[in-house]
């Protein structure tokens, strides 16, 4: 009995995990749109907020860094992102 009742609940586990969803990219909100005052986005703005952005090819398909995982896309097909993936293209210093 407890070894069915494991099976069941371990079964159900999967099956979830399977059928869950992506979770979907949150929006980014304008200032506007947050409805800050004046002063509150000065304050934003002189706590001098920081941010690491780093990217790969996970980038081009926009769909988040487990893309391969979440959407099971075998290793091949991943790697043909590659060719559409220009470094190029990046600007290191985007205070102009």
């Amino acid at each position: 009995m407890k070894k069915r009742t494991l099976v069941v609940l371990i079964s159900n586990l999967m099956l979830t995990m399977y059928f869950q969803p992506a979770l979907s990219q949150p929006k980014i909100l304008s200032a506007k749109e947050l409805q800050l005052s004046p002063k509150d986005m000065q304050g934003f703005r002189d706590a001098k907020f920081g941010m690491m952005i780093h990217w790969g090819l996970y980038s081009i398909p926009g769909k988040g860094e487990w893309v391969m995982f979440k959407q099971r896309i075998d290793t091949c097909e991943y790697a043909k992102l590659a060719d559409q993936f220009a470094i190029s293209l990046f600007r290191g210093n985007c205070r102009e």
